[in-house]
C-alpha cells in the first residue's frame, strides 16, 4: 500500500509492506499544464474539419497527451507526433 502526502508542503509517500514502513521523497520536478487545452482544441478542431467528431476527438487527446512531453508554452508538437501515437508507434520523446 502507499500513501500520498505533502510534509512542509512537498510531496511524499510513505510505503507499507508486511509491517514495515518507509518514506521517500518524491520528485520536486513539475509538468507545466500551459496549453494543454489549447493543444486539445487545436486537435479536435483539425479532427472534425479533416473528418469526424470521433477523429476530433483523438487528435485533441493526443495533442493534449504530447503536449505533457514540451517544456513551457512552446509548439512542438507535429502532425507525425500525434499520428505515431495514434497509430500505438509512440516512442519515448526526448525534447
Amino acid at each position: 500500500m502507499v500513501a500520498v502526502s505533502k510534509v512542509a508542503g512537498r510531496p511524499h509517500a510513505a510505503e507499507s509492506s508486511a509491517g514495515s514502513s518507509s518514506y521517500v521523497r518524491r520528485s520536486q520536478a513539475r509538468q507545466s499544464t500551459s496549453a494543454a487545452g489549447d493543444a486539445f482544441a487545436a486537435g479536435l478542431l483539425y479532427g472534425l474539419i479533416h473528418a469526424d467528431l470521433q477523429t476530433g476527438l483523438a487528435y485533441g487527446n493526443a495533442m493534449s497527451a504530447l503536449k505533457f512531453t514540451v517544456p513551457q508554452n512552446l509548439p512542438l508538437i507535429d502532425r507525425a507526433d500525434v499520428e505515431q501515437l495514434l497509430a500505438g508507434r509512440h516512442q519515448h520523446l526526448i525534447r
